[in-house]
């Protein structure tokens, strides 16, 4: 007995099904579609005819989504995300867009670099479209080696498989303080200088922490580590009002201050190093129209912070770099 149901094999229904959740209208997602409002709408009743049940809500002019239909939304962005990436191999250099780019973000970068960046891309493709996790040194990288993130950054040494690397600009390990704090005086500080204080980390994985522990027992120095994740504003009061002192590398430092006047950097004497800032990107993107726009986009959003702690590398001084 033949099922008198259609088979649903194309994938304009699962999209006509992503696009409604994701922007809460038929009409919306007919225009993200480039198709009559009508025709998704027929989508939309064919894909809960098979389902058999409703998948949307329909009231004052919008549509609101199940319990089923959210379930069935993580398979299909997820599914949507894949055959994204799988285009991308056969179609360079140009980008299949209709899917969420995701990004692994540093905790520190959330609410300094980031806004930034994201306009500067939006102004080089409105199409673009993104989901941003903010995580760990560690969590990033296995995100791409396990094809769950398409973009990461970091000024740490790295090693992986995967993804490939792009340098963006040399930078410094500096301490960041309150102008008001009496290191501020100086043009640089020592860990030695660390002993007794307070310091404010987003990270207690961060590879770095070794190091400083490291240092500091060899100097015999003694300080109270304080871990925060909840956002750098909560951060910048502590250095404030605590008194705490804070680490990074010198272009986070200089947006990090920026927003932050009440703030400052200075140099640490026995971190000389200079680390490479790096965009860290899935193989898949490498050679699209992606690539090129990430890259200049991050640029631009650290140019501004251009000087002696912060050296930009221009495309043509450093190539992309495998992991």
């Amino acid at each position: 007995m033949v099922n008198k149901r259609e088979v649903i094999t194309r994938l304009k229904y699962l999209e006509a099904f992503k696009n409604t959740i994701d922007t809460g209208s038929i009409s919306k997602a007919a225009e993200l579609m480039q198709m009559q409002q009508s025709s998704v709408s027929y989508l939309i009743g064919k894909l809960e005819e098979n389902a058999g049940t409703q998948l949307f809500i329909r009231a004052n002019g919008r549509v609101s989504p199940t319990s089923r239909a959210l379930d069935l939304y993580k398979e299909v962005d997820l599914l949507l995300n894949q055959i994204m990436h799988i285009e991308a191999q056969f179609n360079r250099p140009h980008f299949p867009y209709g899917s969420r780019l995701k990004l692994g973000c540093p905790h520190g970068y959330t609410d300094t670099l980031m806004p930034a960046f994201l306009r500067q891309l939006h102004q080089r493709d409105p199409l673009i479209r993104f989901q941003i996790e903010t995580l760990s040194f560690d969590n990033t990288l296995e995100g791409l080696e396990q094809g769950k993130l398409d973009i990461g950054f970091t000024a740490l040494q790295h090693e992986g498989s995967g993804h490939y690397a792009i340098p963006l600009a040399t930078t410094h390990h500096v301490c960041i303080l309150s102008k008001a704090d009496p290191l501020a005086q100086k043009e640089v500080v020592s860990l030695s200088d660390f002993h007794g204080r307070t310091l404010v980390t987003q990270n207690r994985r961060s590879p770095l922490l070794k190091r400083y522990k490291d240092l500091f027992q060899s100097m015999n120095v003694h300080c109270t580590e304080q871990v925060v994740s909840a956002g750098t504003n909560l951060i910048a009061e502590m250095l404030d009002i605590y008194g705490a002192l804070g680490r990074g590398n010198s272009c986070f430092a200089e947006a990090f201050c920026k927003a932050h006047p009440h703030l400052c950097f200075r140099p640490i004497a026995e971190l000389d190093d200079i680390r490479t800032l790096k965009l860290l990107l899935a193989n898949w993107v490498k050679g699209t129209d992606l690539e090129h726009n990430l890259h200049q986009a991050m640029l631009e959003t650290i140019r501004p912070f251009a000087g002696p702690w912060v050296e930009i590398i221009e495309p043509d001084e450093g190539q992309p770099q495998d992991s």
